[in-house]
């Protein structure tokens, strides 16, 4: 959907080296991804690592949940079955916390829902 809009989107591990890195203005982290690998501040440092000086990380994070939560998790269908990874779940309550010890201030949010969107300016 990015692409179709214009946008540039990449389909890689986060963690893997990327082309720009420095550079990027925008980190999008839509449905719940501030979880990936199940540690959000170790997500959002490497997100930091990508960005430059005025950059902004969108986030999504859950309005109705509290504090952080981990668990493992697998995707499975009617053919197959992958491996548990690990998974982070972030209330809003806690994003603030989260952002600062990333290096983030929490610049805005807004609820939808019963997820809330985050805007994580670079401190």
């Amino acid at each position: 959907m990015t692409v179709e809009r214009g946008g540039a989107a990449l389909h890689r591990d986060i963690f893997a080296p990327m082309p720009g890195g420095g550079q990027w203005s925008r980190v999008l982290l839509a449905d719940g991804n501030i979880g990936i690998g199940g540690h959000p501040v170790r997500l959002l440092q490497r997100a930091r690592q990508l960005l430059h000086p005025n950059g902004v990380v969108v986030a999504e994070v859950d309005a109705l949940a509290t504090g952080v939560t981990s668990e493992y998790r697998r995707w499975e269908t009617h053919h197959s079955v992958g491996s548990w990874f690990p998974w982070a779940h972030v209330g809003s309550d806690a994003i603030a916390a989260i952002a600062v010890s990333a290096g983030f201030l929490l610049a805005s949010g807004v609820d939808v829902r019963d997820r809330c969107i985050v805007a994580l300016q670079v401190a």
